[in-house]
């Protein structure tokens, strides 16, 4: 905490002179910015890799890795670490990738990659924090289920093709990670290890990181630290073969879902083949501004003027719902109003 206080101490004094009031806030801004140092690692393997047989496995262990490691055992130690050192992570499990971030004072940076990258060179994962994890599992889950957009994925995950990963059950929840496993005398422990072992490996995984630190520094440091994680040159698992997922009766088909949120609203979904190949020139966003302009001539503009909707955007999240190597879609949601046609 006086740590914290010192900081903040050195900022002031950084902002002292004259100026606008805006100029004073960029400043303060670019300061706070330079302070900060930030990395990110993307594991190429996600929820489509899940065995058929425990449902969320690779968001479970998404969320096991930051329960201490061999080197820094504390259970959420790192997370801990970072509050201390005005910092922040983040974590999230897609389709084909897991992603991890983290920010922190500058300082402390060599430091808190040291500490991070032991979640991907021996994390401890003891089998008595298994329980406690799949109850924040089932938690996270439980928040998610009343959200109009997760009920939304969740029914066009299920129009997929017998047999194709969309079909799968990507959260995980107390069911599919802890009772059912033991009905069926699953070990889930040996199993999470198994999938570390299988899929956290050097080959799969790119990392990033940012920091005002010279070049050279920032690449000692990632030699030193990084180059720890093992490398199990198994082949990646590909998925790029199941493609048309959504070429089904069930997916050419109008559904009406009633929503949790008091909204009236029309999506309209078109599958296409996978786009990722084309992320530099990203055609789906030159569709996305065309559809979604609003001036004089536009869609949106003849729908208000008959009073019938309050707003329209279309487009390409790039989330691993929408955007993988199996398809793309593409989307057009009209917020309505709940006048009716006459």
């Amino acid at each position: 905490e006086e740590e914290d206080d010192d900081d903040g101490e050195e900022e002031d004094e950084d902002y002292e002179g004259e100026g606008d009031e805006s100029d004073h806030s960029k400043k303060k801004k670019f300061v706070c910015s330079e302070k900060q140092s930030a990395a990110a690692l993307c594991v190429g393997v996600g929820s489509f890799s899940d065995p058929d047989d425990l449902p969320g496995l690779a968001h479970f262990l998404e969320h096991m890795v930051f329960m201490g490691s061999e080197k820094y055992p504390d259970e959420n130690g790192f997370d801990a670490f970072l509050k201390k050192h005005g910092g922040s992570d983040n974590a999230s499990t897609d389709c084909e990738r897991t992603i991890f971030q983290f920010d922190v004072q500058r300082k402390y940076f060599k430091d808190a990659l040291d500490r991070w990258a032991q979640f991907f060179i021996s994390p401890l994962m003891i089998e008595d924090a298994i329980e406690r994890e799949v109850e924040a599992v089932d938690s996270e889950y439980q928040l998610a289920r009343p959200s109009d957009s997760n009920r939304k994925e969740m029914l066009f995950g299920s129009l997929a093709k017998p047999g194709h990963p969309m079909g799968k059950f990507f959260w995980g929840n107390a069911q599919t990670l802890k009772y059912e496993p033991k009905e069926k005398n699953i070990n889930t422990y040996e199993r999470l290890r198994q999938f570390w072992k299988t899929h956290y490996s050097a080959h799969y995984m790119t990392l990033a990181v940012q920091s005002i630190e010279t070049l050279d520094n920032l690449e000692e440091w990632v030699r030193e630290i990084f180059s720890k994680i093992p490398n199990n040159g198994l082949q990646k698992p590909y998925f790029g073969h199941l493609t048309e997922p959504f070429s089904t009766t069930g997916f050419n088909t109008l559904y009406r879902v009633v929503p949790v949120k008091k909204i009236h609203a029309l999506t309209i979904t078109w599958a296409l083949p996978p786009q990722e190949q084309f992320y530099r020139v990203k055609p789906l966003h030159y569709i996305s501004w065309l559809i979604g302009h609003e001036g004089k001539g536009s869609i949106l503009s003849l729908l208000r003027k008959k009073c019938w909707a309050l707003g329209l955007f279309g487009g390409n999240s790039e989330t691993g719902f929408e955007q993988n190597t199996t398809y793309s879609v593409f989307s057009i949601t009209i917020t309505l109003t709940d006048r009716k046609s006459t």
